[in-house]
This record gives structure tokens, C-alpha cells and sequence, in this order.
């Protein structure tokens, strides 16, 4: 998983779940929710512990390459 790659496929603004993302990235699950809490602790996800669910916050769009948010 590169990072640029995470971003183009989380910069819809919509909900993914760490299963579908852990599966399409062929990470494990563990060090995939590893990351997302560290992105969560800084603000720049949005992510919902109970439903196991993310999404970029809305201010770091912005900041997003066009081609991600096509």
C-alpha cells in the first residue's frame, strides 16, 4: 500500500470499512487500524470505532491531488 494510493481511494469523502480497505490494500486488518488511529489522533480521518468505519476529515481535501477526487 502506498500512501498516495490510500489517499486516491479515500479522497471521496465517503465511509470505507477497514475490511474493504485492509482486502483491497492486502493488508492485515491490526496494521491497518494501527494506521488509521494514528491518521484519527491527528485529524485527518474521521474514524468511527463502533462501526470500524473511516473517511478523510472534510479540511484535508483540499489538499488532495484533482486526480484523487475523480
Amino acid at each position: 500500500m502506498s500512501v498516495e494510493h490510500f489517499f486516491q481511494t479515500i479522497g471521496n469523502g465517503a465511509w470505507h470499512t477497514v475490511d474493504e480497505l485492509a482486502a483491497q490494500f492486502k493488508i492485515p486488518t491490526q496494521k491497518l487500524t494501527r494506521f488509521l488511529q494514528v491518521l484519527a489522533e491527528h485529524g485527518v480521518i474521521t474514524y468511527d470505532t463502533t462501526t470500524h468505519r473511516m473517511r478523510l476529515h472534510p479540511t484535508w481535501t483540499p489538499l488532495l491531488p484533482e486526480t484523487a477526487l475523480e
